[in-house]
């Protein structure tokens, strides 16, 4: 509607949903620029060299120290990528973490869908000890399981892989089991009226429709998505470990 045809009271609408919504998108441009700036900064300090990371005042844009004009830095780059240890260890994170998400998702989706769907004695208890076990912080066993599987000489990457499955497999199996118990039970029922055994009913039925809840839960050390947490990890098992061979 034309503003000269709108009357006074609609005008006041008009102009307070208009500051709303200018209000509400300096809002949002604010806090994609608050956290979006440290992961500039770093790519940004990545293409400096010790001399241009110590000019005063501290430049946006990589510049040379002397002659003030823009210049990227690589031999930061250079160096990491040409590091074969640097390289290793980027794939050994890599097999980790997809071995980790895609067990953790297998196992996982199989007790959501027994403890979500079929009835047995315990189910509850089960519920609860799943549930007390993602109480527990990875820091205050890490000792123990660290002694464990260095007593029974657990190779490096399969010793990762079932550490990190001991705290991202509760937890999947937590959420999947409440996306299982939101599917209608008359699927479940009408598989098993047509001759379908428990298994195909989860593969060929129940599975696809949690599709979904697959990819919100999947456990956070895959890749691009959410490697953070696994790297965190990682740097505390790594102390944990020379602190321990410190002791020999």
């Amino acid at each position: 509607m034309p503003m000269e045809r709108m009357g006074v009271g609609q005008r006041h609408r008009h102009a307070v949903h208009m500051v709303w919504i200018v209000t509400l998108w300096v809002l949002i441009v604010l806090m994609a620029v608050w956290m979006l700036f440290p992961f500039y900064w770093a790519i940004n300090s990545s293409f400096k060299s010790e001399g241009m990371l110590a000019m005063t005042p501290t430049t946006f844009i990589p510049r040379d120290p002397v002659t003030r004009e823009v210049s990227f830095f690589t031999r930061n780059y250079e160096a990491v990528f040409t590091n074969q240890a640097f390289l290793r260890g980027i794939v050994n994170s890599v097999i980790v973490a997809t071995s980790v998400t895609l067990l953790s998702l297998a196992i996982g989706s199989f007790a959501g869908f027994a403890l979500g769907k079929l009835r047995y004695r315990g189910k509850t208890a089960t519920l609860y000890i799943i549930l007390a076990m993602t109480m527990f912080p990875a820091i205050a066993v890490l000792t123990g399981l660290y002694a464990m599987i260095n007593n029974l000489g657990i190779p490096p990457i399969p010793s990762m892989i079932i550490t990190y499955m001991l705290f991202t497999l509760p937890f999947t199996a937590w959420v999947l089991t409440a996306f299982f118990r939101e599917l209608p039970t008359e699927i479940f029922q009408s598989a098993q009226v047509d001759g379908a055994s428990p298994f195909q009913t989860f593969y060929l039925i129940m599975l696809p429709l949690t599709a979904p809840a697959l990819v919100t839960t999947r456990p956070p050390v895959i890749g691009v998505l959410r490697v953070a947490p696994t790297f965190k990890f990682t740097k505390v098992a790594s102390e944990l470990r020379s602190r321990l061979c410190s002791r020999r």
